[in-house]
């Protein structure tokens, strides 16, 4: 890990090239931070997040962008302002045809670690993504975005919890993959689902 001091430089010079900075450049920048576990300056997550708005209205951030920024708020432990968080929202909702399970979870997950209320319509919209390629989703993924979806209190269909218990049960798990589906179904009540529907 840096010094301080790099940090400190690291963060002026960066503050400097923000606004010339695309997308990818910025939510590069916070993950960065939030993976070396350094807060940043307010001053600067603040110049930042105004600066990932600007690209926001200019409809520039890609799916990518969008998990790595939220994961790293997450990690970091800061919850933007109810405006952010409701374009964040917005913009997720429109990059949902693109977005990789990965990024797909990374974002759920960030949500519920902020515990960011959802709009209306906001997890449908992301189980109905989830649903349709499920196949494409690895274990950890389900687990983590099912978790999330429980956090955020959404309740999915028990055809969409038993068709993702089925789809788990045929790949090798982790054993933190499987505490996290295990305490996602105790929330979601997804155990009263028929046994048939849930044998592998």
């Amino acid at each position: 890990r840096p010094s301080a001091q790099w940090m400190a430089s690291y963060q002026v010079a960066s503050f400097r090239q923000m606004g010339r900075a695309n997308s990818q450049d910025l939510s590069n920048m916070l993950w960065a931070l939030a993976s070396l576990g350094v807060s940043p300056e307010p001053a600067w997550l603040q110049q930042l997040l105004q600066e990932v708005t600007r690209r926001q209205i200019q409809k520039q951030l890609l799916p990518q962008h969008m998990a790595n920024l939220g994961w790293a708020l997450a990690k970091l432990g800061h919850r933007p302002d109810r405006d952010w968080v409701s374009r964040y929202q917005d913009d997720v909702c429109a990059a949902l045809p693109d977005m990789k399970p990965q990024e797909l979870a990374n974002v759920l997950w960030s949500l519920a670690v902020l515990n960011c209320k959802p709009q209306r319509g906001f997890i449908g919209s992301c189980l109905s993504a989830m649903a349709e390629r499920l196949d494409s989703f690895k274990a950890n993924e389900v687990a983590v975005a099912l978790w999330a979806v429980a956090r955020l209190r959404g309740q999915p269909d028990l055809r969409l919890m038993a068709a993702a218990l089925q789809h788990c049960f045929t790949q090798v798990w982790l054993a933190r993959s499987s505490c996290d589906m295990c305490s996602c179904c105790s929330v979601l009540a997804a155990a009263r689902c028929p046994y048939s529907m849930l044998r592998p």
